[in-house]
């Protein structure tokens, strides 16, 4: 069984949506403390978190309430729940067609947003720095970081450590299928590499990329590309950047895992060391897919088995979308969507150690088995060697919503058996995204239907006992 597709995702959650729908006329919604971010007309879409380092957070979202244009919009959340800039968002765009926002702090409790936009025609690369209290910093409507032609998108983001950034994308200029490169911009907003960016990988058919810092300026990407064939050899490469844009390892990066059949959905940590830990999604099994991770180190060098770890290979199950985070410790904490039970569709997640040893039971840990479809983890660190898990889940018969779990450093859960409720909101509550608050706790948002059939930005703290912290 393959990880499901978008277009599967899509038709298993229609039913929650015609509930939801059926639900509209229902009793008033209590809202379960949650905070409305922005509940303004026409439909927003968020796509990133970040902490503010003042236990709250930075919510970043792609917003249509111009029914014209598609904007980017960001707002703060304090950590008692009150939203701090402009009510229902802060503009960073005006008359631009964005898509897939992305967001880091700028360690001064402000963020840098980084987005693709239709300007120019192609997609481009922009940017913008936003202050902790609401204002941009930056050129209005973003600084260019790569404006080359044709298409550049699916940007990912990370600091780099000194109130700037470093920025990959996807990038079609050489008409090729997509390449991988990367650009640094400073604090006030100049981009510091060669124009439109330094190439990462310019091999055939690079997806899916993920960064994280390598902790001296510079950063560590990962990503799945079929240069050995396609589909029966995707591997999963890696290449590390100084803070001067200069590729540090083997020319288009070092090779993690090059087994039979493919792989797919790489996510990274950083191991604490100069180097880094990254999971996959792998078919080696096929038709089974099972989740793998290899740790490479400053140099570059694989420090696990060849061909990566097993994390989860239960013999009548399937994994699929992990997700990363570091344990703090040299090793990392992954989670994942589990199909062993299928059609009830779970979240596991297993710890591996420096070692590349995994932690805890054998195939992982189950964070909720309970009936329906449990979906898109998102993971975040505790501060104490375990991690906090929020996620889709539709055990419901009446709609969607967003539940969480805590797994401490030994594997055991803290909170509520199959996890403890973000929001059972009445309507859909999708596409969960979380951030540390500092505390031990976490900060949840998502995309929420309860006030109709479009979807507006919600969000909810959790506390590090599992408590929703409502607005004080």
């Amino acid at each position: 069984m393959f990880r499901p597709t978008v277009s599967l995702i899509l038709v298993l959650t229609l039913p929650c949506l015609v509930r939801a729908h059926a639900d509209a006329a229902g009793p008033p919604d209590p809202n379960n403390g949650n905070i409305p971010l922005c509940t303004a007309a026409g439909a927003q879409f968020v796509s990133a978190i970040a902490s503010d380092g003042a236990g709250g957070a930075i919510v970043a979202w792609l917003d249509v309430r111009d029914s014209a244009h598609n904007e980017i919009y960001v707002q703060r959340t304090s950590a008692a729940g009150v939203p701090q800039w402009t009510a229902k968002g802060l503009a960073l765009t005006v008359g631009q067609q964005c898509v897939t926002p992305r967001l880091v702090s700028d360690g001064a409790k402000g963020a840098i947003v980084v987005w693709s936009d239709r300007r120019s025609g192609n997609l481009d690369i922009y940017a913008q720095r936003v202050s902790a209290s609401g204002v941009p910093l930056w050129t209005p409507n973003g600084v260019p970081l790569c404006t080359a032609a044709e298409v550049q998108d699916f940007s990912e983001i990370v600091s780099d450590g000194s109130g700037g950034a470093i920025v990959t994308w996807l990038d079609s200029r050489h008409g090729n299928g997509y390449d991988i490169y990367a650009q640094r911009v400073s604090a006030a907003g100049v981009p510091q590499w060669t124009a439109d960016g330094v190439p990462i990988c310019t091999a055939l058919a690079a997806h899916d990329q993920t960064m994280t810092s390598d902790g001296a300026g510079g950063a560590i990407i990962a990503w799945q590309d079929a240069r050995n064939g396609y589909p029966n050899n995707v591997g999963i490469y890696a290449q590390r950047v100084n803070g001067a844009g200069v590729q540090q390892w083997a020319s288009n990066g070092v090779t993690l895992c090059v087994a039979d059949e493919r792989r797919e959905r790489p996510r990274i940590a950083s191991d604490g060391a100069g180097g880094a830990i990254v999971a996959w999604a792998d078919f080696r099994r096929y038709p089974n897919n099972d989740t793998y991770a290899q740790r490479v180190n400053a140099a570059g060098v694989p420090q696990w088995t060849a061909n990566g770890v097993a994390l989860c290979t239960a013999p009548t199950g399937h994994s699929g979308d992990p997700m990363i985070v570091t344990d703090g410790a040299g090793g990392a904490i992954v989670a994942w969507t589990d199909f062993r039970r299928d059609p009830n569709d779970d979240i596991y997640v297993q710890r591996v150690n420096a070692a590349g040893v995994p932690q805890w039971a054998a195939s992982g840990v189950a964070l909720c088995t309970a009936d329906g479809y449990q979906s898109e983890p998102t993971i975040v660190s505790d501060g104490s060697g375990g991690a906090i898990v929020a996620w889709y889940d539709c055990r419901s018969s009446i709609s969607s919503d967003i539940y969480a779990q805590r797994v401490n450093a030994a594997g055991v859960l803290r909170w509520t058996i199959d996890g403890t409720p973000v929001s059972t909101a009445r309507g859909e509550q999708l596409g969960p995204i979380i951030a540390s608050d500092g505390a031990g706790g976490a900060i949840v948002t998502w995309q929420d239907t309860r006030s109709g059939p479009l979807r507006h930005v919600y969000a909810q703290r959790i506390d590090r006992f599992g408590k929703p912290s409502s607005r004080k």
